[in-house]
């Protein structure tokens, strides 16, 4: 992670364990741009001042010769070329940097000091003068211009050290501009780039993590007007949008699950008037013979112990009454979802007690399983309407009477609607009767709501629909096989609460 520079924390820009990579990069491409373009420049400047000041050496140089030819030529005359050596040897005395010496003709082809080919000296017999740039044993450079005197060829040398110190001095100074004026644009860039880059785009960043993590409170508020405040906007207005969307999705969501309670509720209403005849003989019993004995009880001659036993009788019928009535308004009411850890033999034997009564009159035997550890996690009154859903699909495939047989089987098995599922541990209960049997055609529609294959007013199609949805909200499913005329089983896959 960049690290932030130094007082960035205290100017408020600091971040959590670094600087925001954006704004680091921006200024590092700001940096490189700005020091190659100083240092083109510096390039570019330094190298027209060294010619321009080479150019004007040259010039002042070439008057210098001219002149010095004039004056040498008067000293000649007057006292002789021993006085032209001597004033030589002290002007080099007392300039260092600058020099002249005269070389006879005759020297030349000898003296390997004086770099002048047969083109040279031919311009210099011309009249003009020979200009060069040699290096010395020192590897200092100097400037040498060669014009002709008398018979004679006149050298006056001047140093370059003082123009490679110059464009020296140039160089340092440029590179030294360059690095101050880079930090200066760097450091004023980064403090700048974390005020008007960094930060805003912090905020936004930690907007749509919040935004990511399902919170769509607290609108993004940038005082600016740039990109930055229009995306900040936009985030705004999709946050409003997916609010609304929400809101939407939430009412779409109660309103489903509330028609589905009402679609249950009335399938469990529907069946409550299914066995509202059977309930009727099962109940005609009991009164019967509640009301026989509190005739009986009306004797004045009957003894306590005949009075004891016949209210003893008219309390177990009372009992079996309410026991009766209490399932069937259990069975009715309209109850809110919640699951608890329950067994579901207990679930099964209410259903069985309460469809019995159908079951007789229709000719049906129930059989409850063995298993008396079977628990898992369920709403009791959806697990029983689930149960009674599939029993009662039983007894009507059976208008001549047949068996209903439940089992309880622990299984492994991977949820048919999940992809590449794996396996886990389930409870099989399977409710299985010997009845006509499902035409194979019909298999893969039976669990869809209002298909029926019963006449029109014998069914609504929505049992084994509902029963399907209960079983997906507790984590399972049902499966079907059938064969006609070889009966059809149901088998309902539910987690195994032991198992988690």
């Amino acid at each position: 992670m960049i690290p932030c520079p130094p007082g960035a924390r205290y100017l408020g820009i600091g971040l959590r364990g670094g600087c925001m990579k954006l704004t680091v990069k921006l200024v590092l491409a700001f940096t490189a741009a700005s020091f190659l373009i100083l240092m083109v420049d510096s390039v570019v400047v330094v190298r027209g001042r060294a010619a321009l000041f080479e150019e004007g050496a040259q010039l002042d140089m070439k008057r210098f010769g001219r002149l010095l030819r004039d004056v040498l030529s008067e000293l000649q005359l007057a006292k002789g070329k021993d006085a032209v050596a001597e004033l030589s040897a002290r002007f080099s005395r007392e300039h260092p940097n600058v020099g002249f010496r005269v070389l006879p003709s005759s020297s030349l082809a000898t003296d390997s000091s004086v770099p002048l080919n047969a083109s040279d000296l031919r311009r210099l017999g011309e009249g003009e003068q020979v200009v060069r740039v040699e290096s010395t044993p020192r590897n200092a450079d100097r400037l040498v211009v060669y014009t002709a005197f008398d018979s004679q060829i006149l050298e006056v040398h001047q140093s370059l050290s003082v123009l490679r110190r110059y464009v020296r001095a140039v160089w340092i100074r440029s590179l030294v501009v360059a690095a101050v004026m880079v930090l200066a644009g760097s450091v004023a860039s980064l403090l700048l780039g974390f005020r008007t880059v960094g930060k805003p785009l912090q905020e936004v960043i930690a907007k749509a993590r919040r935004v990511g993590a399902g919170d769509l409170s607290g609108p993004l508020r940038l005082r600016r007007r740039d990109e930055l405040r229009e995306l900040a906007d936009a985030l705004n207005d999709m946050c409003e949008r997916l609010r609304e969307a929400n809101d939407r999705l939430r009412q779409e969501a109660e309103a489903r699950v509330t028609a589905v309670e009402q679609l249950r509720h009335g399938d469990r209403l529907r069946t409550v008037g299914r066995l509202a005849s059977g309930v009727a003989h099962e109940i005609g019993t009991p009164l019967n013979v509640i009301s026989g004995r509190a005739q009986l009880l009306t004797d004045q001659s009957l003894t306590g112990q005949v009075i004891n036993e016949n209210a003893a009788i008219i309390k177990r019928q009372a009992d079996r009454i309410a026991r009766i009535v209490r399932g069937l308004l259990d069975f009715s009411r309209r109850s809110i979802p919640r699951r608890v850890a329950g067994h579901l033999l207990q679930v099964l034997r209410e259903t069985a007690e309460l469809l019995h009564p159908i079951a007789r009159k229709s000719g049906v035997e129930i059989r409850l399983p063995e298993v008396s550890d079977a628990q898992a996690s369920i709403d009791m009154g959806q697990m029983q309407q689930l149960f009674t859903n599939l029993i009662m699909n039983a007894i009507q495939a059976m208008p001549s009477g047949g068996t209903v047989t439940m089992a309880v089987q622990a299984t492994m098995a991977a949820c048919p609607e999940v992809p590449n599922a794996a396996q886990r541990p389930y409870w099989r209960i399977s409710v299985s009767d010997t009845g006509c049997g499902i035409p194979p055609e019909h298999l893969g529609s039976v669990f869809e709501p209002f298909f029926s294959t019963k006449d029109v007013g014998e069914g609504t199609g929505l049992g084994l629909s509902i029963a399907y949805g209960i079983a997906r909200e507790h984590g399972g499913w049902i499966e079907v096989e059938s064969k006609v005329g070889g009966g059809s089983c149901f088998s309902v896959y539910l987690p195994r609460e032991d198992a988690q």
